[in-house]
């Protein structure tokens, strides 16, 4: 049976405004060499002083060496420049002290050949059909934001992916451009899938809940899989 990649995502509720937000990012497909992976174009306010700190992990959940997943970062507002320091998951911008927004893009990749293992699900995964990451392995956050537990106005929008490539996380199914309202600390540990899945969803006490699902199972078929997760789930919230 060839392996497959099955997500359980759930769903937060999710609250828009019409002001400017404190993050925006832009996330588009690309290829290096042939080789797919994803670019992204971030915009927010630096800080007033003329130096903004921006966290990137390079290590995290067990994974080491991240950093090596970056690549083509480049700081598009003017008279700005950037140190980048691994050992301390920062990026370091210094800049105008009136600067008002400052727009940063990069692009991720993963750093491996050949085909995907389980033990490789902690770093990027971005392959022609599909791709899935945690939070920190795809967005910099602003070190004013990354530890907030006030909700901040985060924006997301994909661009340039085909009509039918699904996209999915945990704070929304199929929706190309997102507005949330979230802590940042929250936001931190989601998760993106794209590509070729297919979705179901199901209610658990008022709650959607949602499986993702890619490749073909022999044992089992779609619906099988989501009724017994659905068991499963309302088994455990009932026990807890």
């Amino acid at each position: 049976m060839r392996i497959v990649l099955t997500i359980l995502l759930g769903t937060l509720l999710l609250s828009c405004t019409d002001q400017t937000p404190d993050l925006a990012y832009v996330i588009s497909p690309s290829e290096n060499e042939g080789k797919p992976q994803l670019q992204v174009t971030m915009t927010f306010v630096p800080e007033a002083d003329g130096e903004t700190h921006i966290t990137h992990k390079n290590e995290a959940w067990g994974e080491s060496a991240l950093y090596d997943c970056l690549a083509e970062i480049e700081i598009l507002s003017e008279h700005s420049q950037m140190r980048i320091n691994p050992d301390s998951n920062r990026i370091e911008v210094i800049h105008p002290t009136d600067l008002k927004s400052m727009t940063i893009r990069y692009t991720i990749s993963p750093d491996y050949i050949g085909p995907l293992e389980s033990n490789r699900t902690y770093r990027p995964v971005i392959q022609e059909e599909y791709f899935h990451l945690f939070s920190h392995l795809l967005f910099m956050v602003p070190d004013e934001l990354e530890d907030g537990e006030e909700p901040a106005d985060i924006y997301l929008s994909w661009q340039g992916f085909e009509e039918d490539f699904v996209i999915h996380n945990s704070f929304g199914s199929q929706k190309r451009e997102q507005r949330l309202h979230i802590s940042p600390v929250d936001f931190g540990m989601g998760i993106f899938v794209g590509g070729d899945f297919r979705i179901h969803s199901i209610e658990v006490q008022q709650n959607k809940v949602f499986l993702a699902l890619r490749g073909e199972w022999q044992a089992f078929t779609d619906q099988q899989l989501v009724r017994m997760l659905e068991r499963t789930i309302n088994t455990q919230r009932d026990f807890w």
